[in-house]
């Protein structure tokens, strides 16, 4: 629950963005509301100019007038300003008179929001900090500063609208957006249209945990948990843990009364983390186990000859020449400083257990992107016919040594009879253009028999060098690299795999497919 008396007041934060054919209300991009707690100062709102009109950015690529204001206000009239943007918003009103301009209160649009949690539940946003973690993959509160963390949240999530769609497919204003709501909104889309509400702890600063070792050289894990000035500790329990090969081996709970908690550790420490909790706000702060940086390996190499090669730009006899310097290193050492490497390194048992950690994880990865060696074309086939077999919406095959036969021997594998099946190829594996015809003539007449919908096939433009080279599969949402072309794939070892991030492969080649001439056969009118 949200006790508004550890809070004097608010900071909000709100992006908005109009269509340039609209001369209506903007609508929200995204608005978070920070509540100040009583130990940092007052904020102050963002100045308007002499119009009384705040930021604005216009991009011309997609015809969107965007706006941008930061607005003090005090702590129960900025959570009833949050609380009103799904049934009646309006732009907020600044604390003090003399920061208000003439749009402060009127209407604004938003998407039908949605509350996470139930309102007035708050949730404690969760992060992998570690070197090789998440980060903020699923951290739903990327912009949260250090003078608010540790904090709770509630969250107003928006459906996706075509405006709004256009604002996340906006390049040109991104960075401009980036400055101010402080996230990528290609990296977080699902804020856009949305709200925020952030509230931070009103008594912990800081949590800190730290490995310390006696005069023995025996290890000690410590925590210590730093309140906000006139904090109070009571009520705060912190646990820590320790993780050891896979398996959870310390979890201790302690009462946090201001001093330090120490623990003594039976081996050397491997990955500790910690959870702070509070009897009435629940969880307050928390770390995924870590582990420590014992020794640091430093690399140094001194620069001895600088040779100069010159390249061209192109195979053509008239390319540019463009002249390099090399800077060859004669030099270089290595030096580790921390503990010595006989107690840093694991030994034994316990270097078999991260080797073959590491092992599964690579293996994981490669799972996740369907990676596939092809030796053999009948196994190659399977493959790709199977994946074929299994699309449920729509094909596209980007090769551009395509032909009618690969065409036939891939596209009747199709198992639904509304798929859209498209190909994309070039004028390369054809002698010319009757021949080309002649051979998807022959394919499009087999699909036609059988009774499924036809094909559409693209031909690259270029009939030398058509924009791209290597071939892809597209099926639905994934797209597979493939290493060989169709026709001969599995003759020649080669690679196939699953692009881990799709999205911007699949749209160039949708603009590709999209730019490409259509296949005329013989009788086809202009």
């Amino acid at each position: 629950m949200l006790d508004l008396n550890d809070y004097h007041s608010a900071i909000v934060r709100i992006a908005t963005v109009r269509d340039d054919s609209d001369r209506g209300h903007g609508h929200l991009v995204f608005a978070s509301v920070e509540l100040i707690t009583v130990s940092r100062p007052e904020p102050e709102s963002m100045p308007l100019n002499e119009k009384g009109i705040p930021q604005i950015y216009h991009s011309k690529r997609a015809d969107l007038n965007f706006a941008f204001r930061r607005v003090a206000m005090d702590a129960a009239s900025a959570v009833t300003w949050y609380r009103s943007l799904g049934h009646n918003p309006t732009l907020p009103i600044p604390l003090r008179d003399g920061d208000r301009g003439r749009h402060d209160g009127t209407a604004m649009r938003t998407s039908p929001l949605v509350d996470e949690p139930t309102w007035p539940s708050l949730s404690t946003p969760l992060a992998d900090p570690s070197l090789f973690g998440s980060a903020d993959d699923f951290y739903p509160t990327p912009f949260i500063g250090s003078g608010a963390h540790p904090a709770r949240v509630h969250r107003q999530l928006a459906a996706v609208t075509p405006l709004l769609e256009r604002v996340i497919n906006d390049t040109d204003a991104h960075s401009w957006l980036r400055r101010r709501i402080h996230f990528d909104i290609t990296r977080h889309d699902e804020l856009v249209g949305g709200a925020v509400l952030v509230v931070p702890d009103p008594d912990v600063r800081a949590v800190r945990t730290f490995m310390t070792r006696d005069a023995d050289g025996q290890e000690h894990l410590v925590g210590q948990v730093l309140p906000r000035r006139d904090g109070s500790l009571r009520g705060l329990t912190l646990t820590l843990f320790e993780e050891r090969f896979g398996a959870m081996h310390l979890f201790e709970t302690f009462n946090v009364e201001g001093s330090l908690i120490i623990v003594r550790a039976r081996d050397q420490l491997e990955h500790t983390g910690y959870a702070l909790s509070h009897i009435h706000r629940g969880l307050v702060d928390q770390q995924k186990a870590l582990p420590y940086l014992r020794a640091v390996s430093l690399g140094m190499g001194m620069i001895g000859r600088r040779v100069r090669i010159e390249t061209q730009d192109g195979r053509r006899k008239d390319a540019a020449t463009v002249t390099h310097d090399i800077r060859e290193v004669t030099r270089s050492t290595n030096r580790v400083v921390g503990l010595e490497r006989d107690i840093v390194l694991p030994r034994g048992a316990a270097l078999r257990f991260y080797a073959s950690s590491e092992k599964r994880r690579q293996q994981r990865v490669a799972r996740e992107q369907d990676l596939q060696w092809f030796d053999r074309r009948d196994v190659a086939l399977g493959y790709i016919r199977d994946r074929i077999g299994r699309a449920s919406k729509t094909i596209l095959i980007i090769d551009p040594y395509a032909d009618g036969k690969d065409l036939f021997d891939f596209g009747h594998f199709v198992t639904r009879r509304d798929i859209k099946l498209r190909l994309l190829t070039s004028r390369l594996p054809f002698d010319g253009d009757e021949v080309m015809r002649a051979g998807f003539g022959r394919a499009l007449r087999s699909f036609s028999e059988r009774g499924v919908p036809l094909p559409e096939i693209k031909i690259l433009r270029g009939a030398k060098n058509p924009p791209i080279h290597d071939r892809f599969l597209v099926i639905d949402s994934d797209v597979w690299l493939s290493g060989n072309s169709l026709n001969s794939i599995g003759e020649r070892a080669s690679v196939m795999l699953k692009l881990p991030d799709p999205s911007t492969v699949r749209e160039r080649l949708e603009r590709l497919f999209e730019e490409a001439e259509p296949l005329r056969l013989a009788g086809d009118r202009e």
